[in-house]
This record gives structure tokens, C-alpha cells and sequence, in this order.
């Protein structure tokens, strides 16, 4: 198995430790008192795709950040990664080193599903978002020079976005210019012998503190650079109206059961630091990102910090704009459908209602046009000749001629 890393425009190195999770039990089961299922500790969780049905394994490393501390790293695995069987002898806090490339993948958050249909009237899948996730190539066991290693990637792309100032939370001192980065890479199909490639195109949300010496390489929108930098992660307020109703549902629990405590001081106080537990959760989520050490001009010019704040103010309004415009064709179109419904159920009706009047009136010959063509009902009786026979008189005088009836 070969260990030499090969450069690309989207590669990455994470090296860290391997860590446990909390995962269910199935063969145990639900605990009596409090109804939840039982959960063991493990380094590896198992399944399969919902709707494709695609096998998947998943673990955790705990990856240095470069501001001090370790972060949490999910990452998941397919069953032929090569050097995966490391990980069947592996225990927790072994260090690994995993090889791959970055993307920004759609995801949704569980904890906000609803029981309502979204405006294509599809269920609701929780909160849509945007997550960084690594896609591995290779695992091995790190070399001799990166045990004290946490993460390096390398990216070339194009800047997709005026960059959005915001301070470091832990670090205000730190203030940081984020964007994304649109890679596009060939990667060679998986068959031997087959000179073939896809062409990707991902995003990678990427930051750079605003005073590094190469960070106005960054600012421009449409600049082509290569950078190297490391995997950091961050804890960020979240928004949206889905994450309003939670916390609105929240406060109000809180309120009825602060009241119902409010002769129990020592209660209170420990279903207060639930309650503040509980709304942290909900309202902030940690978000990973690529924290650029080096720029590489490749095309393209540098600006300056202070001229790209027009630039983003007009960029988020085109985006608001986009959207409007989005939920108005869908709010066109969802008018349109029900109007179309409502007539046809409208025409249905005026159709019953003739029908119904003309055979009150005794129109036949209109009832039948009205109706719907159907072939004739076969008579499960044989007819009297004498009560179907047609008698035609003709006007010569002549006697009449009787004409059986088919």
C-alpha cells in the first residue's frame, strides 16, 4: 500500500486520535424507567443509505485546531477505502491519518423536523444546511514526523464571493474574512485500464484572518488562487425560522415549568442549567471550515479589506433577491394548482347537476350525449320478439312489414 501524498488542487492530510461514540445497542433492550434504548461505546458505527440502500461506516477523530484545543472530526468510510481493516484492531485513542478531499455536501439537521410538507409538498427532512465533510481516499497510520500533526490542505479554485468579516468566537482579538472556494478537479475513474475522468466542481467554505500579509489575494471574487491551509472547527449562532419556532417552543416549556418550581429553589436552579443546556444546543452548532495559512495568486488582482464591504452588501442583496423571486414563482405556481383544482372540481359539479336536471326533465336523448360512452350491457335475458318488433307502415297502402330487432 503505497503512503506518498500526491498534491492535487483538492487534497487534505487529518491526523488525530481516534475516539469513541455513543451509539445503540441492539441486541439490549429499552430501559424501563426512562423508555430510551440502551447505548454502548464503540469506535465504529455501521449502515446502509437510506432510499440507495449504500453500505457506510462511521468514526470520529479528534483533530488539533490551530488555535489550541482538539475538535471533534466525523468522518465516513466506505467499505472498500483502502486500509480500512486498520480500523478492526485500532482502539479508542489510536492515531490515524486519513487522506481525502474536501466538499461542502447538502445536509439537514434531524432536531428540527416537522410533521408539515415543504412548499413542493415533500416531508420535511429538518433544517436544510451546508456541512464540510472529507472524503476519503486512504487510511494508514501516520509517519514518524506526524505524530505531532493535526491537518494540511491543499485547494486551487476560484473565489465564488466577497469575503464576510466576522471576529474569531473564542478569540475576539482574531477577526476572520470567510468565502467559498469553487475546486474544479478530474478525477480518474476507479477501473483499472479505463482512461476515463469525472470532472467535480465543490465548494469549500474557507477563512483567513484579515491581517495576514497574502489575505487581500483572497477578497477578490473571480481570483484563481491555491492556498494551504489547516482544518479548524467553530461554534456558530444559527438562524432561520425553523431554529425561531424551536427556541419559541422552548422558552415556552421553560416558562410553565419555572412557575410550576417556583417554591423549590434548589430544583429551580438545576432545571434552569438544563434549560440553558438544552437552548445552547439548538441555537449555535459547531461549523468546520479551512483556515488559510498561504495565498498563491494565480490570476487575478488584490483589493483591498475595506473596498469589498460594497461589494457584499450588493452581493446579499442579489441573493436576496434570487430568493424572493424563487418564493414567488412557488407561491405563483402552488395558486396555480389550486385554482386549476378548484375548476375541475367546479366543472364536476356543473356536470353532475345537468345530468341530474336533464334526467329529472326527462331529456334522454341530452342525458345520453352527456354521458360517457360506454359499450351496451349484454341482456342476461332473451327478448320477445313480439314486444321488440318494429312495425314500419309505408304510404303506398301496402300491408305492414314486421322487422326484427337485433
Amino acid at each position: 500500500m503505497s503512503t506518498e501524498i500526491t498534491i492535487s488542487s483538492n487534497h487534505v492530510v487529518v491526523v488525530g486520535m481516534l475516539d469513541t461514540m455513543m451509539v445503540r445497542d441492539r441486541n439490549a433492550k429499552r430501559d424501563k424507567q426512562s423508555g430510551r434504548p440502551m447505548l454502548i461505546e464503540t469506535t465504529r458505527k455501521e449502515g446502509r443509505t437510506r432510499g440507495v440502500g449504500g453500505r457506510w461506516e462511521n468514526m470520529t477523530l479528534q483533530v488539533g485546531s490551530p488555535y489550541g484545543g482538539m475538535f471533534a472530526l466525523p468522518i465516513e468510510l466506505s467499505p472498500d477505502v483502502p486500509g480500512i481493516e486498520l480500523l478492526d484492531s485500532a482502539a479508542a485513542e489510536t492515531m490515524l491519518a486519513i487522506e481525502g478531499s474536501l466538499q461542502l455536501r447538502q445536509t439537514f439537521d434531524g432536531r428540527f423536523t416537522t410533521d408539515r410538507l415543504d412548499a413542493r409538498n415533500r416531508s420535511d427532512r429538518g433544517r436544510p444546511t451546508r456541512e464540510l465533510q472529507l472524503r476519503v481516499s486512504l487510511v494508514r497510520a501516520p509517519k514518524q514526523d506526524e505524530q505531532r500533526a493535526s491537518s494540511v490542505v491543499w485547494l486551487e479554485g476560484v473565489v465564488a464571493e466577497p469575503p464576510q468579516v466576522s471576529r474569531h468566537p473564542d478569540l475576539p482579538a482574531i477577526q476572520l474574512a470567510g468565502t467559498i472556494l469553487k475546486v474544479a478537479f478530474a478525477r480518474p475513474l476507479d477501473f483499472p485500464g479505463v482512461a476515463a475522468t469525472i470532472d467535480e466542481v465543490v465548494d469549500v467554505n474557507v477563512a483567513i484572518p484579515t491581517s495576514h500579509r497574502t489575505a487581500e489575494s483572497l477578497f477578490q471574487a473571480g481570483n484563481r488562487v491555491r492556498l494551504i491551509g489547516q482544518l479548524d472547527c467553530r461554534m456558530e449562532f444559527q438562524g432561520g425560522a425553523s431554529v425561531a419556532q424551536k427556541l419559541a417552543e422552548i422558552d415556552a416549556e421553560w416558562a410553565t415549568r419555572k412557575a410550576e418550581l417556583a417554591g423549590h429553589p434548589s430544583e429551580l436552579r438545576r432545571a434552569e442549567g438544563a434549560y440553558v443546556r438544552l437552548r445552547q444546543r439548538f441555537e449555535a452548532a459547531p461549523r468546520r471550515y479551512v483556515l488559510v495559512g498561504h495565498v498563491e495568486l494565480i490570476d487575478g488582482a488584490p483589493i483591498a479589506l475595506a473596498d469589498t464591504f460594497e461589494q457584499r452588501r450588493e452581493f446579499v442583496r442579489a441573493q436576496r433577491a434570487l430568493r424572493d423571486e424563487r418564493r414567488r414563482r412557488v407561491a405563483a405556481d402552488q395558486a396555480r394548482r389550486a385554482g386549476n383544482a378548484s375548476q375541475h372540481a367546479g366543472e364536476d359539479a356543473n356536470v353532475t347537476e345537468s345530468v341530474q336536471i336533464m334526467a329529472e326533465t326527462g331529456d334522454r336523448a341530452e342525458v345520453v350525449a352527456v354521458s360517457h360512452p360506454s359499450r351496451p350491457r349484454r341482456r342476461t335475458e332473451a327478448p320477445d320478439p313480439a314486444a321488440l318488433a318494429i312495425v314500419s307502415m309505408p304510404s303506398d297502402g301496402t300491408d305492414a312489414v314486421a322487422i326484427d330487432s337485433i
